[in-house]
């Protein structure tokens, strides 16, 4: 085959290739990579918010199920954290929303719950927001 003529068979297949591209972009699942802090912090911060939810009267059974779900999740990579850098979890759009409603009540709740250490609960609270930050620019990047 020419050169020619292998510009021309990329020419006609690239736009296949760009909107099979678009396809799979759309299938695949957010995810986050966590450093081994941060994934302690947020496995700490959705177990002290499930607890705290579970305590209130008439709470969402749905909204309890997946962060149980990701509690279970965090946890389990937790294991294998220390072996590397970055861990990715993936993640749905409800998983995205719900963890971040999670994060903001962790935050709300935190100071009321750690007087006597204010700033290592502000520098807690500031790692969080990031991490809550970063999870809202997900939701927006979502489809």
């Amino acid at each position: 085959m020419t050169n020619r003529q292998h510009r021309t068979r990329q020419a006609l297949q690239a736009p296949q290739n760009n909107a099979a591209d678009r396809q799979v972009e759309k299938l695949m699942l957010p995810h986050l990579l966590l450093a081994p802090n941060d994934l302690c912090a947020l496995h700490s911060a959705i177990s002290g918010y499930l607890s705290y939810l579970l305590r209130l009267p008439g709470c969402d059974q749905g909204t309890t199920l997946v962060l149980e779900s990701l509690q279970r999740r965090l946890a389990a990579l937790l294991v294998h954290a220390e072996q590397a850098q970055n861990t990715p979890i993936m993640l749905s759009q409800a998983e995205v929303a719900i963890m971040r409603e999670s994060l903001l009540g962790f935050c709300i709740l935190l100071p009321m719950f750690a007087r006597d250490t204010p700033d290592i609960c502000a520098e807690l609270v500031a790692g969080l927001m990031h991490l809550y930050e970063r999870l809202g620019e997900m939701q927006r990047n979502q489809p």
